[in-house]
């Protein structure tokens, strides 16, 4: 279970494990960054505040690649994972989006990207909220919410 860049790592992890064949159960997604590739519309509109301006993420592409958004390796599936070219047979995926996000387009094309693959995928676009919202589960209701869900299931894929 893993937010933002972490859900970036979570989502190649899954890649990776199916391709050596190890039985992963769910892959828990919060606002990932899965495609580095395109310059997405959320960010215009939620690139200016919001808890992630453009400005940072540019940071951390650089710092993380050496290149920015749209860079010569963020079309590797291992920084882009919407770039494998095979989304069949992963994990089912638990795939949250956040309305006020930078990331929120790349999240929603992600999970249906998976869905159109064949994966069994529930995904969860939280209206009006900011990228940090499972950061805030003991302020607002929203970020509660978000946190009992993911127990819910990770309880339902671990069978507890």
């Amino acid at each position: 279970m893993c937010d933002s860049a972490g859900g970036n790592l979570a989502a190649v992890i899954a890649l990776l494990a199916r391709d050596n064949e190890l039985d992963l159960r769910l892959q828990v997604l919060i606002y990932p960054a899965s495609d580095a590739r395109v310059w997405h519309q959320s960010y215009d509109e939620n690139g200016a505040g919001f808890f992630l301006p453009i400005e940072t993420m540019r940071w951390f592409y650089n710092h993380y690649l050496g290149e920015g958004i749209g860079g010569g390796l963020s079309g590797d599936w291992r920084v882009s994972p919407a770039a494998a070219s095979n989304h069949s047979d992963l994990a089912p995926a638990y795939i949250v989006t956040c309305e006020r996000d930078p990331l929120r387009d790349e999240g929603n094309e992600y999970a249906e990207r998976l869905r159109s693959a064949g994966v069994d995928v529930k995904h969860r676009q939280f209206d009006g909220q900011p990228h940090v919202l499972f950061q805030l589960a003991n302020q607002t209701e929203d970020g509660k919410n978000l946190l009992i869900e993911c127990g819910q299931v990770l309880r339902k894929a671990f069978e507890l």
